[in-house]
């Protein structure tokens, strides 16, 4: 395992601790003094990547091993996730001082998503955090029962590779417009997300405009919809069916006859939508996101 943990070589050695019983940032050279033996969620070198990505946010408590690993949330800089907390005496501690340093580089805020781990509301609470998405899945076990009614799309669809950066700026822009702040993709997780060999991303256009795009995650034998938004300028004019359409055929071109997909639980035109293309609601991958958004906090 030693051989993984080498992406700062140069600060591999432990800093002095004055006193080991203060919770302090986490580093590289401490992560062979955690307890990781049959961890069931992290790895080292999932640690050391995270320590790469987002310095000087993850925090330890050096007497006791328990420590809080935070990663950029959807590789944005400004947000960082509670990627791992492996705490039962200083979970707070631990929690307070990732928000304090946060907060302290000007960051937007912070996220928890229960999509890694779900814990008692009450942890929630305790820390200041509210609720800020439901997040529902929806199934559909027939693809093909969407696309038996003969329609003509009134967008031209092309795909998308990350080497066309002015459409990639295009579909970004969109994307922002499109969905609230915590939700917005940034470039570097477009470059992430479409470096997966499995993803494409489609974007759709009226006379040279782009209007809407969809991106989608092809399993062995189902579709994943990751991601559809038509810009707002565009909105109300049935696009959102007709990018929905686009999708679909595509995964019946590939051989799915599954799709899934999720939307917040708040976003009732989305859930209308895919209620009549036939999706069903799969309450098993449910999920809520909690956290802090400073801006909000410092203007209750």
């Amino acid at each position: 395992m030693e051989a993984e943990v080498t992406i700062l070589s140069l600060t591999n050695k432990p800093e002095c601790r004055s006193d080991p019983n203060q919770v302090v940032p986490l580093t590289q050279g401490d992560i062979r003094q955690l307890y990781l033996a049959n961890h069931p969620r992290i790895a080292a070198d999932a640690i050391a990547r995270a320590l790469y990505e987002m310095p000087g946010i993850s925090q330890w408590h050096p007497a006791s091993g328990e420590f809080l690993l935070a990663s950029p949330w959807r590789h944005r800089a400004d947000i960082p996730m509670i990627r791992d907390l492996t705490a039962f005496t200083h979970e707070d501690e631990l929690v307070q001082a990732m928000v304090q340093v946060a907060r302290a580089r000007g960051m937007r805020g912070i996220i928890a998503s229960e999509s890694y781990e779900k814990r008692r509301p009450e942890f929630y609470l305790r820390n200041g955090m509210r609720r800020l998405e439901t997040v529902i899945a929806f199934v559909h076990h027939r693809v093909q029962d969407y696309l038996d009614v003969n329609r003509e799309s009134v967008q031209q669809f092309v795909q998308v590779t990350m080497d066309d950066l002015p459409l990639i700026e295009q579909i970004i822009a969109l994307d922002h417009a499109a969905f609230g702040p915590i939700w917005g993709n940034s470039h570097a997780e477009f470059a992430w997300w479409m470096s997966i060999p499995s993803v494409e991303v489609w974007v759709g256009m009226i006379d040279d405009e782009v209007t809407s795009y969809y991106g989608t995650t092809f399993y062995q034998k189902f579709g994943h919809l990751d991601r559809i938004a038509v810009h707002p300028d565009y909105q109300g004019k049935g696009l959102g069916a007709d990018t929905l359409m686009a999708a679909m055929q595509r995964m019946a071109d590939l051989k799915r006859k599954n799709a899934a997909l999720c939307t917040q639980a708040d976003n009732v035109a989305s859930q209308a939508l895919y209620r009549r293309a036939g999706f069903e609601r799969y309450p098993n991958d449910d999920y809520d996101m909690y956290g802090i958004l400073f801006d909000e906090a410092n203007n209750a």
